[in-house]
């Protein structure tokens, strides 16, 4: 996953930086809303696994309460 900061942010957390690396993968650092490079680690990913609060984190939704009825109509049409 990449992580986006500015390059003020950057400046202010820099000895926080190889942590943050460590713990969100890449980060891409922004000069006036544009990518101007990416920091990553030289040391190989690891697999990260999974507890169930990331998972609730990915969970869709979408407000409708009928939607579980209405799966067929969705992915087949």
């Amino acid at each position: 996953m990449t992580m986006t900061i500015g390059i003020k942010d950057l400046h202010k957390n820099l000895k926080n930086i190889p942590d943050m690396v460590d713990s969100e993968g890449d980060i891409l650092v922004l000069k006036n809303s544009k990518p101007a490079f990416k920091i990553s680690s030289i040391r190989t990913k690891r697999n990260k696994s999974y507890t169930m609060y990331d998972l609730e984190k990915m969970q869709f939704t979408s407000g409708d309460k009928d939607l579980g009825s209405k799966v067929d109509m969705y992915i087949y049409w």
